[in-house]
């Protein structure tokens, strides 16, 4: 199934790759909002959170971005539900919707500071 879905992909990955390219000659970064309105996105530092989590730095992770954990778990739902067939995620949807939602309360409280 995953090979099936990258082959059905493979005429947007040449956009995608050139667009993260000439984003990162241009502007130093991939993330359009951070280019374009010079203030961070809600995932900015969302990479660098997760190489932290990788290497176990737990508190290194969180200060780059909190909600790296709920997104990873959401994505590895996603991975599950898609690609193994025994096991069938029904709630995967409300989960993306519920951790989208608490990440734009997050940047909204923390990242612009509207309360």
């Amino acid at each position: 199934m995953l090979k099936k879905d990258l082959y059905n992909i493979r005429y947007a990955l040449i956009p995608i790759s050139l667009y993260c390219i000439l984003m990162q000659i241009y502007f130093k970064t991939i993330c359009p909002v951070k280019a374009f309105f010079k203030v961070d996105c809600p995932l900015c530092g969302m990479t660098r959170a997760t190489i932290e989590l990788l290497k176990l730095n737990i508190k290194e992770s969180y200060k780059y971005n909190p909600m790296t954990i709920p997104w990873l778990i959401v994505i590895s739902l996603f991975f599950i539900d898609r690609y193994i067939k025994k096991i069938k995620i029904k709630v995967f949807p409300y989960c993306f919707i519920l951790v989208s939602i608490i990440t734009l309360i997050w940047y909204l409280i923390y990242k612009v500071k509207i309360v």
